[in-house]
């Protein structure tokens, strides 16, 4: 029998592997614009929005203005990202188009741009014969219904901040699933990729966690990791070893 009635996941860097998306999209976009892609570029996009990611204090999640703002200033992030990178790439074609433009066809790519990590589809569907499955995210609605909608038939709930008014790790955030699934904390397990929003929300909702850090990949640094890490959560490298907790 199983220890938990539901499993919740987080969806990027867990569900679907947000860094290959953003790639993948980027690369998409300037090849409309006869831009040839590189790892120059990417890597140049990439710390553009860690960058800008920390200025505009998305990683401060303990801060009470940041949360109740958190979704506008998702939004606008977004945007100046594509304004700091026409900045730096020295193209015509880039040149007179307006940022705003180029965000929201990059948004529209990564829409439907969807690189799953590795045994996260296979898992959802071996699960949801044996648990609710549930995802939740911080994150703009719009977006994490189109990115999440192929794997949605193994979910019986979907759960995005925005549509929430209130993000991890806040406890209402987990108080607000738990009462839309008629469940306790103790029937549940989270796994997310974020100690200090997953792994933490959790813990502060009472409820059983499980990290999960694949190979290589640092997605902590884009928020202000602990470094007090409780060493009773288990850590996963691949989603298949979940199996070995529930």
């Amino acid at each position: 029998m199983s220890k938990y009635k539901c499993l919740i996941f987080d969806i990027d860097n867990t569900i679907l592997n947000y860094d290959a998306c953003a790639a993948s999209s980027l690369k998409a976009l300037l090849e409309k614009y006869d831009i040839q892609y590189t790892n120059e570029i990417e890597n140049l996009f990439r710390d553009i929005c860690y960058k800008l990611w920390k200025a505009f204090d998305l990683n401060m999640l303990n801060d009470e203005s940041i949360r109740k703002n958190y979704h506008q200033l998702f939004d606008l992030y977004n945007y100046k990202r594509f304004e700091v990178f026409c900045e730096h790439m020295k193209y015509s074609s880039l040149n007179d188009t307006n940022p705003k433009i180029l965000s929201d066809e990059y948004i529209d790519i990564f829409n439907t741009t969807r690189i799953y990590e590795n045994c996260a589809v296979e898992i959802l569907k071996k699960t949801s014969k044996t648990h609710i499955l549930a995802a939740a995210t911080n994150g703009l609605s719009d977006s994490q219904r189109k990115r999440i909608q192929p794997v949605e038939q193994y979910l019986s709930h979907l759960f995005i901040s925005e549509e929430m008014n209130c993000v991890k790790p806040m406890k209402e955030f987990y108080d607000y699933m738990l009462h839309k699934m008629n469940l306790n904390n103790t029937d549940c397990l989270f796994i997310g990729d974020l100690y200090t929003t997953d792994i933490v929300g959790a813990l502060n909702a009472n409820m059983d966690a499980c990290w999960y850090r694949a190979n290589g990949r640092n997605s902590e640094n884009w928020l202000e990791a602990s470094t007090n890490y409780d060493e009773n959560i288990p850590v996963i490298d691949s989603l298949d070893k979940i199996l070995d907790y529930i």
